[in-house]
């Protein structure tokens, strides 16, 4: 029986990766994006070119109806990565409400929720499994990331209580460094000399890395389950502070 993914935030970057990866592995793939943009749009052609199945899943994460009226059309769900992420940086005091309740409703609350909405479909799978996307600034926060930092750093502590709340479904976190999206390559700084004197391994991680690690995590379940994986080159060992 074809195993079912469902990937937030997954018409560019780190999403479309991962949809690209389930897709090569068999699985179909539920790509979900806010509207039937032309990026979406052409992953999906891309996926069946390559001889993967999938369809666009048009919701948004914040919008529990939304996201419901999706899921009562799906009969089947094996895998949920929520991936769908939103960065408003700045420092601590300058942080305003609004971006607190913007970051937070994307990064965290919608992902609570929608996996709750999703439980009784995932509770019916084989071998149900939930990744949440992360990031090593919730494990060492930098100055500039106070909300995302804050919501990355409940995202991890969510993943560690989904494991004790259901162990039937194998939870897991994925905590980037920096990533090679078109976005960061194209930046001009990312073409500095010095770019990557931080990071151990001396580059930056590609989007595929973090999808063949999501699709591990998912495919053989060997880690305990709440476990936090980080995929930094080493970059945290060279952040100070705790």
């Amino acid at each position: 029986m074809q195993l079912h993914a469902l990937i937030t935030g997954a018409s560019k970057g780190i999403g479309a990766a991962l949809a690209q990866q389930f897709a090569q592995q068999g699985y179909f793939v539920h790509l979900n994006t806010r509207s039937n943009s032309v990026a979406a749009q052409a992953l999906l052609d891309t996926i069946k070119q390559q001889g993967g199945q999938g369809k666009l899943a048009i919701f948004d994460v914040t919008r529990a109806e939304e996201c419901q009226d999706y899921l009562n059309d799906l009969s089947q769900l094996d895998v949920l990565v929520n991936n769908a992420g939103m960065l408003k940086d700045n420092l601590l005091p300058q942080v305003s409400a609004q971006d607190w309740q913007a970051v937070l409703d994307v990064n965290y609350r919608s992902p609570q929720r929608f996996m709750n909405q999703c439980l009784p479909l995932l509770e019916q799978a084989g071998a149900p499994c939930v990744i949440n996307l992360a990031s090593i600034s919730g494990v060492k926060p930098r100055p500039g990331q106070a909300a995302y930092a804050v919501s990355k750093a409940m995202l991890i502590r969510w993943t560690q209580q989904l494991a004790a709340q259901y162990p039937k479904i194998k939870s897991y976190a994925i905590s980037p460094g920096p990533v090679a999206t078109e976005m960061i390559t194209q930046a001009p700084w990312y073409q500095l000399p010095n770019a990557f004197d931080r990071i151990p391994l001396k580059r930056f991680a590609k989007p595929s890395e973090i999808a063949s690690a999501a699709h591990f995590l998912a495919q053989h379940q060997m880690l305990p389950s709440g476990h936090n994986l980080i995929i930094d080159g080493g970059f945290t060992q060279t952040i100070k502070g705790q």
